[in-house]
């Protein structure tokens, strides 16, 4: 028998996510889409074509049938990425990738991206709740953020219970193709996969990157993680221009050549920082 996280099971996933959505039942499929990435992620690598076609099936799900049209240009960019390195310029999945790239892009500019919120279906970790704390460690999707009252709504992703309102710093996102690499060196990362917890050690916080379901995590500071676009992070201890400190901003992409993050606050604002001056806490619990 096969493994939980066998390939095999990846393709079997994406079948049965495909009869689902032609049946309509959008959020049913979505889950097994989602799945099927992190088993391909882990097995196949984060630059594997394979792992390419599952991102651009979620995220036409996504856009076409779920409305998320601004994670799913965020995936498409990904696979858009993975095929330009594995594939020749002119293969039909690569220019298939752009011309999706680009109706979603179309799309996105008639709804207007905030670089300062969690986007709808960011997959977070509820903890240090203490009014509720039998839900800390539980896994669920955002929906919206509530800005009159300072919160996220969010759901419960294989469950009925109830929608839940939690503070920013009681969240912790749960960013995929999250890599681990050796402090100050552009080698080979030594782990990737998705973040799955955090802890305080001393005064430095460290975050958990595990590969598969079920293996040890890699236990890793901020400063050796390498975080995917579509992050959001909270700007820290920039001394030259001290009034973007505690401001929230969107990871775009990594520039290897500088070594720095190039993050984006509006539409119009456009920067670039060190990986020293991000950190993925999105507030103290409760706030």
């Amino acid at each position: 028998a096969l493994g939980p996280d066998h390939p095999s099971l990846a393709i079997d996933l994406n079948n049965l996510a495909g009869l689902l959505k032609s049946q309509g039942k959008y959020g049913e499929a979505k889950p097994l889409y989602e799945r099927a990435i992190v088993i391909d992620e882990a097995a196949l690598g984060p630059d594997h074509p394979g792992l390419a076609t599952n991102l651009n099936n979620l995220a036409g799900l996504l856009s076409n049938h779920l409305g998320e049209h601004h994670r799913a240009l965020q995936l498409m960019t990904r696979c858009e990425s993975i095929y330009e390195r594995a594939l020749p310029p002119d293969h039909p999945h690569l220019l298939g990738s752009k011309l999706a790239k680009a109706v979603l892009e179309a799309r996105c500019a008639t709804v207007p991206r905030r670089y300062d919120q969690l986007q709808p279906g960011t997959p977070v970790l509820l903890r240090h709740l203490q009014d509720r704390q039998y839900l800390n460690g539980r896994a669920a999707l955002v929906l919206s953020f509530d800005a009159a009252k300072g919160c996220y709504h969010a759901k419960f992703a294989e469950s009925k219970e109830k929608d839940i309102a939690v503070k920013p710093g009681n969240l912790l996102q749960l960013a995929e193709g999250v890599q681990v690499v050796g402090e100050g060196s552009d080698a080979a990362p030594a782990a990737t996969g998705s973040i799955v917890g955090s802890r305080l050690e001393a005064t430095t916080r460290l975050f958990a990157v595990q590969g598969r379901a079920g293996d040890e995590p890699t236990w890793a500071p901020e400063a050796q993680l390498r975080l995917p676009p579509g992050t959001l992070v909270i700007i820290t201890g920039v001394q030259q221009k001290p009034e973007l400190n505690g401001t929230l901003a969107t990871i775009e992409s990594w520039d290897s050549a500088a070594g720095r993050y190039v993050l984006r606050r509006t539409a119009a604002d456009r920067l670039k920082l060190k990986p020293s001056n991000v950190t993925l806490v999105l507030g103290e619990p409760g706030q």
